[in-house]
């Protein structure tokens, strides 16, 4: 699958282009605008493409693996907390219009 420009100006024209059909040559003359996001879209994509698989690589090398918080196991108990702090500082009542329940 060809990576794309959105909407990238061609011929005054708004079209998805590949990138490897756009050149300097397809860009309307002396529109530096287009010139300067063409030359950053395609500099991006090589930098997601090739830089940042290798550089995600050397930083997990580099590291050992850390324990798993476990966070959803904790679920429970971090929203009942997260319950009280709300009604211990925002005077509100429930949508029914009675005082929150709070174990």
């Amino acid at each position: 699958m060809a990576e794309t420009i959105a909407k990238a100006k061609v011929q005054g024209k708004a079209a998805d282009v590949p990138l490897v059909h756009l050149n300097e040559s397809s860009l309307i003359p002396g529109d530096k605008e287009t010139l300067a996001a063409w030359k950053i879209a395609f500099f991006g994509a090589i930098a997601l493409t090739i830089a940042l698989p290798i550089l995600t690589h050397y930083a997990l090398s580099r590291h050992a693996k850390r324990p798993l918080k476990r966070i959803y196991d904790k679920r429970p108990a971090l929203l009942k907390a997260l319950t009280k702090e709300y009604f211990a500082h925002n005077k509100v009542k429930m949508l029914d219009g009675s005082e929150p329940v709070l174990d």
